[in-house]
């Protein structure tokens, strides 16, 4: 560096503290903390799908509240149960989505991912609430915390 500086006739810390090399350095950073965002986001919507293994639901039968998976959920109304289903697989899906597309560079993508899956997250907790299905609803809510204060963290 030296060297360098001396030929050139440049001090150490032009070279050092260029803007080039510190937007360089920015642009890597958000790059970074984009891919981390997408990973933790993809996760956390991806492992909604334990709903549909786990006990998570409640269901009345005879007289007894059981808990049960959501693939093992008969006991209630269809017009209930479709929302349910539709809900966990969207997470699921659009989960595997941030996971496979990590790496795309669509400016309709970069603009919307996040945005979806914040949605996704409100909606299902919000069905969940209102369905009284209290450990579902506090699962998806707490899933919908730990990705605002992502956003907020890294804003």
């Amino acid at each position: 560096m030296k060297a360098i500086s001396k030929f050139f006739s440049v001090s150490l810390d032009d070279l050092l503290s260029s803007d080039a090399i510190l937007t360089i350095a920015e642009d890597e950073n958000k790059q970074k903390e984009n891919q981390s965002r997408n990973l933790v986001f993809g996760l956390l919507d991806s492992s909604v799908a334990i709903f549909l293994f786990l006990p998570f639901f409640g269901q009345r039968v005879d007289g007894v509240i059981q808990e049960v998976s959501l693939l093992s959920l008969t006991e209630i109304e269809l017009y209930v149960r479709i929302p349910y289903l539709f809900i966990v697989f969207a997470m699921i899906i659009w989960g595997i989505l941030l996971l496979a597309l990590q790496n795309c560079q669509s400016a309709f993508w970069q603009h919307s991912k996040d945005k979806v899956s914040l949605s996704l997250s409100v909606l299902g907790t919000l069905i969940f609430m209102v369905s009284l299905q209290p450990y579902a609803a506090a699962f998806t809510f707490v899933f919908l915390l730990i990705k605002a204060l992502m956003l907020i963290k890294w804003q």
